[in-house]
């Protein structure tokens, strides 16, 4: 691909990520996003074979771009050891995120493009997706300090499913966010798989 395709490529890209930020995926055609950035659809075949590519590339630039603000995060609140500790701080990160950048972190999570993804790689193994790694790895540590027997999917789903509701809660202003909320739900959960664990 020739530097100046390549060029249209990448501004595209940041250019539809901008937009999905400022209104969601769910009203972001191929044809608006075309329009505005001074092209036509047509013309977005010449770098996409279809909505599905673009929107893959999009979640990868996103993903890199909330990873960077995550380790700005830890850069800011200290880099803790343990595994439930950081778990706790990821929850935090990601509420503290969810509440400024909405769409962002809808789209990257919990988006159509996000599921066909992430159901279609091993969300473990995957370097594609750092702040899903950086999860991962989290979660595997905390998994494994406290002896759980469960595996590292059924605690990621445990997390992912505990984050999405609470975090819609507090955006939709149902409640305020509590700082001992993400720490105790965490605790919760590795206390009754523990016991779980000891039967």
């Amino acid at each position: 691909m020739d530097r100046r395709r390549r060029d249209t490529k990448e501004r595209f890209i940041k250019f539809t990520l901008e937009k999905i930020r400022s209104h969601g995926e769910d009203d972001t055609t191929l044809r608006d996003l075309a329009k505005e950035f001074g092209i036509s659809a047509a013309a977005l075949y010449n770098h996409f074979v279809d909505k599905d590519e673009l929107l893959n590339e999009v979640l990868k630039v996103a993903s890199s771009k909330v990873t960077t603000l995550y380790r700005e995060y830890v850069s800011e609140h200290g880099t803790l050891k343990g595994g439930k500790e950081r778990l706790i701080q990821f929850g935090e990160f990601l509420l503290d995120l969810f509440k400024t950048e909405s769409n962002l972190i809808s789209f990257l999570f919990f988006s159509k493009t996000a599921i066909n993804i992430y159901s279609s790689v091993d969300v473990f193994e995957n370097d594609q997706f750092k702040l899903l790694s950086i999860a991962c790895e989290i979660i595997d540590s905390v998994r494994i300090e406290n002896n759980l027997s469960i595996s590292n999917f059924e605690l990621y789903i445990k997390f992912w499913a505990f984050m999405e509701g609470y975090a819609l809660f507090v955006t939709s202003g149902v409640f305020e966010g509590n700082p001992s909320f993400i720490s105790d739900i965490v605790n919760d959960v590795l206390c009754g798989d523990a016991a779980k664990a000891k039967k």
